[in-house]
C-alpha cells in the first residue's frame, strides 16, 4: 500500500464518523421523502394512431404522417384544457396542473404507437385516469383531424391496450434507493473527511514533526505519559532509551543541560522531561530535574515536594544572601525516583521575570557543577517566551509535539524562535495519540505491569518510594 492511500486510510479511520454521519442523514433523508410523499400506482395503456390507408401510396403517406404527428400528440396531452376535461370526467378536485403531472404521453421508438402512464393514489384511480385521457385524447384529435366535408378524421387513436395496473409508480424498488442514497452518502462523508482532514493543520505523522522543525525524531512516544498517575507504564521504557541514547551523544560534546518544551499546552512535555530524566538516572547518572514552568507548574503538588527546594528560591533567595553562584550544597538530594526534581516554587509577583533574573545563570552554573545531566521543563513557547529567554542557558533543545493537537505552523514557529535565540534545537519528540488502555507491556510474576525502568509494585504505588531512590543513587 502506498503512502499517499495510507494517509487516506488513516483519515478516514480518525475520522471515521464523518462519513457515518453522512450515510446515516442521506438514509433518513431519503427515508423522510418516502414517508412524507404519498404512494403512487402506475397504468399504462398503448395508443395506435392510425390514417386512412385505402392504397399503398396513402398506407406510406399516412404512416409519415402519424409518426410526424407524435410530437403534436404529446404537447396536446400536456394541455390545461383536456386535464380540466378528465377531471370533470373523474369528479376529482385537484388543479389542472398537477392533473397533467398524473399523465406522461411518450411515443414508442420506431413505431406509430404511443404509450400513456398516469398515476393515482390507488391503482383504480391510475387506471381511471387512464380511461378518461385516453377519451378525451381521442375526442380532442378526432375534432383537430376531421376536414370540412370529410367522412372520417385523418388521424384517429385506436387503444391496443386498455389501461392497466403497472405497481408502485418509480423506475427503482425502494430499497434500491435508499442503498443508492447509502452509498452517495458514504462517497460524500469521504470526500468532506478528507477535506476536513487537508483543511486541518495539526500534524499527523512523525514525518509532519520532522518537517515542521527540519530536525529529526528522537524519539516516538504511543500515547502522552500520565505522569500525575502514581503507576509507571511499561510501554515508556523504550522510546526513554531511545532519547537516552540520542542526549549520550551530546555527554560526548560536554553537554549537560537540555531543555524540553513544547509549541503549546498539552503536547506531553513534562512526561517527556521525566520520562528522559528516568532514563538517564536508571543506569546510574545524577539527574536534576528543573521545573521552570512558572505558568502552571504542577509538580510540586503531584510528587508532595512541600519542603523541597524550589527554583524561584534558589533565584532569588541565593542572589540577594550571597550575590554569587549557588554553593553545590545548597542542591537537594534525589526525592523521586532516583532523580532530583525541583519545582518553581511559589509564582507571587511575575513568574516570567524570573528567567531573567541574575541569579538563574548562576543556579544552571551550580548544577552543572552537581549533576550529570539537567533537564528543564519550560512553559509553551508559543504561548509565553519563557523558553525564548531561557534557551540561552541550555546546550540542547528537545521539542515535544503531540499528534491531531500540535499545529504544524506553530510548531514550526516555535522552532524557529528558539534557533533564532541561538537555540541548538537537537529534535522532535512525537507524542502520537493513542488510548494507554489499547497498548499493552509485558507483566510481571503477580500479573501486574513491568516498567522497563521501575517496576509496580503489587499494591499499584511506585515501586520507587522517594527514600528508596536515595539508597538507589
Amino acid at each position: 500500500m502506498n503512502s499517499t492511500l495510507t494517509d487516506y486510510v488513516f483519515v478516514l479511520r480518525r475520522r471515521w464518523r464523518i462519513p457515518v454521519a453522512f450515510t446515516l442523514l442521506s438514509v433518513l433523508a431519503t427515508a423522510l421523502f418516502f414517508i412524507a410523499k404519498p404512494p403512487e400506482y402506475a397504468s399504462k395503456a398503448v395508443l395506435f394512431v392510425t390514417t386512412p390507408r385505402d392504397d399503398e401510396r396513402s398506407f406510406y403517406e399516412g404512416d409519415d404522417y402519424a409518426r410526424k404527428r407524435a410530437d403534436t400528440y404529446f404537447a396536446l396531452s400536456r394541455s390545461p384544457e383536456i386535464a380540466k376535461r378528465v377531471i370533470d370526467d373523474l369528479g376529482m378536485d385537484i388543479d389542472p396542473e398537477q392533473m397533467i403531472g398524473h399523465a406522461n404521453l411518450s411515443p414508442v421508438h420506431d413505431t406509430v404507437l404511443l404509450q400513456l402512464t398516469t398515476t393515482g393514489d390507488t391503482p383504480l384511480q391510475a387506471q381511471a385516469i387512464g380511461n378518461a385521457y385516453i377519451e378525451e385524447l381521442r375526442r380532442s384529435i378526432n375534432a383537430l383531424e376531421t376536414v370540412s366535408a370529410g367522412l372520417a378524421p385523418r388521424v384517429d387513436l385506436i387503444p391496443v391496450q386498455a389501461p392497466s395496473f403497472q405497481g408502485r409508480a418509480g423506475m427503482f424498488p425502494r430499497w434500491l434507493i435508499l442503498g443508492a442514497a447509502a452509498v452517495l452518502g458514504l462517497i460524500g462523508g469521504a470526500f468532506a473527511a478528507v477535506v476536513v482532514a487537508l483543511l486541518d493543520g495539526r500534524i499527523r505523522r512523525p514525518e509532519d514533526a520532522a518537517e515542521a522543525t527540519e530536525t529529526p525524531v528522537l524519539a516516538t512516544f504511543r500515547s502522552s505519559v500520565p505522569w500525575q498517575l502514581p503507576q509507571s507504564r511499561p510501554w515508556d521504557g523504550e522510546p526513554g532509551r531511545q532519547l537516552r541514547r540520542t542526549l549520550d551523544r551530546l555527554a560526548i560534546l560536554g553537554s549537560k543541560v537540555v531543555m524540553v518544551t513544547s509549541a503549546e499546552r498539552g503536547a506531553g512535555k513534562t512526561g517527556i522531561a521525566l520520562t528522559a530524566a528516568r532514563a538517564l538516572a536508571s543506569r546510574g547518572s545524577t539527574v536534576a530535574v528543573v521545573d521552570f514552568d512558572s505558568r502552571g507548574s504542577r509538580m510540586a503538588s503531584v510528587f508532595r515536594l512541600d519542603n523541597a527546594q524550589t527554583v524561584s528560591g534558589l533565584v532569588y533567595d541565593g542572589v540577594s544572601q550571597r550575590e554569587q553562584s549557588f554553593s553545590v550544597q545548597t542542591v537537594a538530594p534525589a526525592n523521586w525516583q532516583g532523580v532530583t526534581v525541583i519545582p518553581f516554587g511559589p509564582t507571587e509577583g511575575d513568574p516570567g521575570a524570573t528567567a531573567d533574573h541574575p541569579g538563574t545563570a548562576g543556579m544552571f552554573e551550580a548544577f552543572r557543577d552537581r549533576y550529570d545531566w539537567v533537564i528543564v521543563d519550560t512553559p509553551a513557547v508559543i504561548e509565553f517566551s519563557d523558553a525564548v529567554r531561557l534557551v540561552r542557558h541550555a546546550d540542547a533543545v528537545v521539542l515535544v509535539a503531540r499528534a491531531r493537537h500540535t499545529k504544524f505552523d506553530e510548531l514550526r514557529s516555535a522552532c524557529q524562535q528558539l534557533m533564532l535565540a541561538a537555540g541548538n534545537v537537537l529534535g522532535v519528540v512525537f507524542v502520537a495519540d493513542s488510548a494507554p488502555g489499547q497498548r499493552r507491556g509485558r507483566l510481571n510474576r503477580s500479573g501486574r505491569p513491568v516498567d522497563d525502568i521501575g517496576d509496580v509494585g503489587p499494591s499499584g504505588r511506585q515501586a520507587f518510594s522517594p527514600s528508596d531512590s536515595g539508597r538507589r543513587q
